[in-house]
């Protein structure tokens, strides 16, 4: 076999390699091509409709197939702005109330409230407010309120803690005692809802000539000259917390 034979042969098979390979590369590309699913509603030119926000799910936007929307996974973040207590130094003759603050206007929102007194749930209570009675003072208070609009649950909200303070005690004028030393003896009388101790004092302008006894609440008035006619004074009565509260009272000389 002559060099010349040789050579063709070797070309020959180099094209035949060629044609198979740009045949399996149009198969493969024919193949790929069958595989691609065709928008038959998309027109030439038309891009793709983008599917809808969460934003425009929450709010209800319509999607195409006739009925909003529904998102079965929490809303989220909150569109609960903020919590408030009422009052917002709360003591435990007070019942205290969520106030709810959002600028969420989409649907019709209903708010769930689970409430805690020094982080143990209380099971009884589902609504905004929590009645006095079922606290102390110094117990640390939380909610945590869900909102649900239309029915879908929204990110829960956590209040932050208030504190119960101490109430500030009664005060109250059960005696008048006239001597016949023209001495008058005047007696009050406190209750502290805490039950701590309560010091009384007498408030200016003091009535020249009396005096009061500070763990007793008795008052002394001794005046210079006896006056018939009615007399009045200021008192107050404080508790060991700083809680106080002070009370205009009136007497009689006859």
């Amino acid at each position: 076999m002559s060099t010349t034979k040789i050579k063709k042969t070797k070309k020959q098979r180099q094209g035949y390699v060629y044609i198979l390979l740009g045949i399996i590369a149009l198969s493969l590309l024919f193949y790929l091509f069958l595989r691609k699913p065709v928008d038959k509603k998309m027109s030439v030119g038309e891009p793709p409709k983008s599917s809808p926000s969460i934003l425009e799910i929450i709010a209800g936007k319509d999607t195409g197939k006739g009925m909003p929307a529904r998102v079965l996974e929490e809303i989220k973040p909150s569109i609960i702005k903020s919590v408030r207590f009422t009052p917002e130094d709360p003591n435990i003759l007070d019942s205290i109330k969520a106030e709810v603050s959002t600028d969420y206007d989409h649907g019709n929102i209903i708010y769930e409230y689970l409430w805690e007194i020094n982080n143990k749930l209380v099971t009884d209570i589902k609504g905004d407010t929590l009645p006095a009675g079922i606290f102390k003072k110094g117990d640390a208070i939380r909610v945590f309120v869900t909102p649900f609009v239309d029915g879908i649950k929204g990110h829960t909200y956590e209040s932050r803690f208030v504190v119960i303070h101490s109430a500030p005690p009664s005060l109250d004028l059960i005696e008048t005692k006239q001597k016949l030393n023209n001495t008058i003896e005047l007696q009050l009388v406190s209750k502290d809802p805490d039950n701590d101790k309560v010091t009384f004092s007498l408030e200016e302008p003091v009535i020249k000539g009396m005096s009061i006894d500070k763990e007793t609440g008795k008052i002394i008035y001794k005046p210079e000259k006896k006056e018939k006619g009615t007399y009045k004074f200021r008192a107050s009565a404080t508790d060991i917390d700083g809680a106080k509260i002070t009370k205009t009272f009136e007497f009689k000389i006859d």
